[in-house]
C-alpha cells in the first residue's frame, strides 16, 4: 500500500456510476465527408483531440512532481485563499486529492474509510476527460472497488464494487468537504485514510514510464507538438468504440495512434494549415466556452452532458481549456454569473442583493463563492476582512426569513448587518453557485436561481 505524498494545488489541478461503453468490436468505416476542405478537417481533428492534449499536460505536470509516479494519490491539504493564484475559481468547499492510474500492470484496489454522512467524491476520467464512474457516499460505511483496465478478465474479491475503465490510463480526482476552519483536521485525517493498492504483477507504472515524455508539455504547442502528444496518447489505447470509429475521419490530419500505418505523416501543405489554423482554433475554444450552456436569469448554466460529452468534441474542448475535470450534471452543476438583472457588470462599487430559497433541491449541499478579476480574463477570491470567500448552506449563524429564504449582501462596504455579507472587491467580481449533488428539479431547469438585484433596484 502506498502512503500519499501532499502537494500544492497548483501541482495537480489547474479545477453513482456512469455506464460505459466497452464495445470492442471492429468498429464500423466512418462516414467522412471526402469534400471537406483541408481546413475543416484540421478543425474536426483539432476538436477531437484537444482534450487528450491537455489531460496529457495535466498527467505530464503532476507525474513530473518531485516524489510523484502512477498510482500513487497526492493530497491538497488546504482549502484555497486568496493567494493561491494557481487555478482560475478554485473551489473552497472541499480538499482535493489526485492520482493518474495505469492499469496497464492489473488491477488497483482503491478504499474509502467510513465517512458518514460527509459530502465526498472520486471522479474516475479517461483519456478524453469523460467521466466513467464517480464513487461517492451512497453508504457510511467503509468501502473497497477495484478498478479494471479494458483487458481485465477475473473476479474481484469478496465486498469489492468492480469499476471497469474504458482505458488503462485513468484521471482520479477526489473531493472531500470541509465545513469550516475547525473541521479542517477531521476532513485531513479521512482524506488521508483513502488508498490505492496495486494487484498486478507487471510492476505499475512500467509502461507509462517507458512512453511518458520529461520534456515540458506546453500550454501553447505548435503543431508537430500538438500532433506528437495526442498521437502518443492515443498510441496507449484502447479507445472508446464512440472515439474509435471517427478515428479513422482524421488520419488525413495527422491524427490517430502513433503505431497505426493508417495515420498519413502530414504533407508539407497540411502543416502549413495546421501552422496557420492553430491560434485560430484557441480563439474559436475560448469562444465556445464562453458561450456554451444556458442563460437563466443572468446566470450561465452548463450543458447537460458536462463531463460526459458524447461525441460533442467542441464542447468537450472547452471545457478542457476552461473546466478540466468538471462534473457531470447528476453530481454537481455551478451556474455563474458576472451580470446583474439588468445586464450589467457585476461591481463591488454598487450593493447587491441575492435571494435563496430554504428548499434549494439538493441532495449534498449548496455555495456561493465570489471571485475578483485580475484584469486578465482570470478571476481568484478575495481579501477580506472577514476571510469569508464563500456561503454555504451548511454555514452557521446566517440570518433567515420567516419562510428560510437566505437575502445575501453582495458589496465592497460592510452593510449595517453582516452576517449574510459576502465581501466584494471595488471592481468587477464574478459568483459562482455550486449545487452539490442536485436533485432533478435542478438538473431539468425547474429550479432557477434568482437574477442578482442592484440594491437601487428594491
Amino acid at each position: 500500500m502506498r502512503p500519499a505524498a501532499i502537494i500544492s494545488l497548483a501541482a495537480f489541478l489547474s479545477a453513482s456510476c456512469a455506464s460505459i461503453d466497452m464495445d470492442s468490436s471492429k468498429p464500423p468505416r466512418p462516414q467522412c465527408a471526402a469534400t471537406q476542405s483541408e481546413a475543416e478537417a484540421i478543425r474536426k481533428a483539432f476538436f477531437f483531440g484537444y482534450p487528450v492534449y491537455e489531460m496529457s499536460r495535466m498527467r505530464q505536470r503532476t507525474l513530473s512532481l518531485p516524489g510523484a509516479r502512477p498510482n500513487s494519490l497526492l493530497h491538497r491539504t488546504r482549502l484555497s485563499g486568496p493567494s493561491d493564484r494557481s487555478i482560475t475559481m478554485p473551489n473552497t468547499d472541499t480538499l482535493y486529492s489526485t492520482a493518474w492510474l495505469d492499469l496497464s500492470g492489473g488491477p488497483l484496489r482503491f478504499s474509502i474509510p467510513e465517512m458518514g454522512t460527509r459530502y465526498h467524491s472520486i471522479q474516475l476520467m479517461d483519456p478524453f476527460s469523460d467521466v466513467f464512474a464517480i464513487l461517492r457516499n451512497e453508504t457510511t460505511k467503509a468501502r473497497e472497488y477495484l478498478i479494471v483496465g479494458p483487458d481485465w478478465e477475473g473476479e474481484a474479491a469478496a465486498g469489492a464494487t468492480v469499476i471497469a475503465s474504458p482505458s488503462r490510463d485513468v484521471w482520479l480526482v477526489g473531493r472531500t468537504f470541509v465545513k469550516g476552519p475547525g473541521d479542517l483536521a477531521a476532513a485531513q485525517e479521512l482524506q488521508q485514510a483513502y488508498t490505492i493498492e496495486e494487484t498486478g504483477t507487471l510492476a505499475a507504472g512500467t509502461l507509462a514510464a517507458d512512453t511518458f515524455s520529461e520534456a515540458q508539455i506546453p500550454k501553447t504547442p505548435s503543431a508537430q507538438e500538438f500532433l506528437s502528444v495526442v498521437n502518443g496518447a492515443l498510441s496507449r489505447g484502447p479507445v472508446r468504440s464512440i472515439h474509435q470509429k471517427r478515428l479513422g475521419c482524421f488520419a488525413r490530419a495527422g491524427i490517430g495512434p502513433a503505431s497505426d500505418m493508417a495515420v498519413q505523416v502530414p504533407s508539407p501543405g497540411i502543416k502549413k494549415v495546421w501552422d496557420t489554423a492553430l491560434g485560430q482554433l484557441f480563439i474559436d475554444t475560448k469562444e465556445a466556452l464562453e458561450n456554451s450552456g444556458t442563460l437563466r436569469n443572468g446566470w450561465r448554466y452548463p450543458a447537460s452532458n458536462i463531463g460526459q460529452f458524447g461525441e460533442d468534441d467542441l464542447y468537450r474542448s472547452a471545457i478542457a481549456l476552461g473546466g478540466l475535470a468538471a462534473l457531470p450534471t447528476q453530481e454537481a452543476i455551478n451556474p455563474i454569473t458576472t451580470r446583474d438583472a439588468n445586464g450589467d457588470t457585476l461591481n463591488g462599487a454598487f450593493r447587491y442583493r441575492l435571494p435563496i430559497p430554504a428548499d434549494v433541491p439538493v441532495d449534498g449541499f449548496w455555495s456561493l463563492t465570489l471571485y475578483k478579476s485580475d484584469g486578465a480574463g482570470r478571476w481568484f477570491l478575495h481579501e477580506n476582512p472577514l476571510d469569508r470567500y464563500a456561503i454555504r448552506s451548511t454555514n452557521g449563524g446566517l440570518v433567515r426569513q420567516p419562510d428560510g429564504t437566505i437575502i445575501l449582501e453582495i458589496s465592497h462596504q460592510r452593510p449595517p448587518h453582516h452576517l449574510n455579507w459576502l465581501p466584494a472587491p471595488k471592481g468587477p467580481f464574478l459568483l459562482v453557485f455550486r449545487a452539490y449533488r442536485p436533485q432533478s428539479a435542478f438538473a431539468r431547469g425547474h429550479f432557477v436561481l434568482s437574477a442578482v438585484k442592484r440594491l437601487s433596484d428594491y
